[in-house]
């Protein structure tokens, strides 16, 4: 066998299949995953291609030293600027869109995309699944508008040079998938180097700690300006662009501020107070 096989035997009462690795054995092949027995190559498995749907290389083993654990679900994805960004999401998904419930979240499992024979972007380390059991395969309207609007959100501030380094299973032309969130195919003009780009951006909030949340306003300089800045300029870069990371509070991060309160439905008035670093923090801030 020049090539991994994956299993692709049904799991009982799920409409996942297995995705287990097929060893292969005197009489056929054999998945130690779900124990199905001597399965032929052409009963229920399916090579691993070089590279996931994604353009991204496959990894054809759990365990493998490029997959490092998420504290997000139940798996790993691709270690470096994936898993990064990966974190970025589900720290922004928990605290934007709903709390995220581990034990029906995972990543990385070496298999097809349900019902094709693609190889799945599972399979390299670059797709995640949040609350599979409340937003099922193939049913849409498992969010509400407000929450939709919550992930395309995200969505928007992962754009890395006008290509959303991101991409929402529930935007799928065809089948929907809205516990699914990938990084975005190479062939839409996504780059590792993109990847990269969004993992510094995202990587770089400092922690804005209870001892540094003074009340800020315009004129107002230190650590606490220092977080804040950092947090709008990563976190909104859609409208607080032109805010630099820094320890002045100046017109544009009054203005950027303004923003987030309008949108977090808080008084505009500049000042961040309790209630707007409260809002900060449901909101991704550390």
């Amino acid at each position: 066998m020049t090539a991994p096989w994956v299993c692709r035997a049904p799991i009982p009462g799920s409409p996942y299949l297995c995705g287990g690795l097929m060893h292969s054995i005197a009489s056929g092949f054999w998945c130690p995953r779900c124990r199905s027995a001597r399965l032929s190559t052409g009963d229920h498995s399916m090579a691993l291609a070089a590279t996931s749907q994604n353009g991204w290389p496959t990894i054809p083993n759990y365990g493998d030293s490029r997959l490092k654990g998420l504290p997000w679900i139940t798996g790993d994805v691709l270690a470096g600027d994936v898993w990064t960004v990966f974190d970025w999401l589900g720290r922004r998904f928990n605290a934007e869109v709903e709390p995220i419930v581990k034990a029906s979240s995972w990543g990385y499992t070496p298999r097809a995309i349900i019902g094709s024979t693609a190889t799945s972007n599972h399979a390299s380390g670059t797709a995640v699944d949040f609350n599979a059991d409340a937003h099922p395969l193939a049913a849409s309207g498992t969010f509400s508008a407000a929450k939709v609007a919550a992930i395309r959100k995200i969505i928007a501030d992962s754009v890395v040079d006008g290509t959303p380094v991101l991409r929402w299973g529930g935007d799928y032309s065809g089948r929907k998938d809205e516990m699914h969130f990938e990084i975005n195919l190479q062939s839409n003009g996504n780059s590792p180097a993109k990847v990269a780009s969004l993992a510094a951006r995202v990587s770089g909030t400092p922690a804005a700690t209870p001892a540094t949340r003074e009340t800020i306003r315009q004129g107002s300089t230190g650590a606490a300006v220092l977080a804040w800045t950092s947090y709008l300029h990563t976190f909104y870069p859609s409208y607080a662009g032109k805010v630099t990371p820094g320890t002045w509070f100046g017109a544009d991060t009054k203005s950027a501020t303004q923003e987030f309160q309008r949108r977090c439905g808080l008084a505009d008035d500049g000042v961040v107070g309790p209630k707007t670093w409260a809002a900060a923090a449901a909101r991704g801030l550390r």
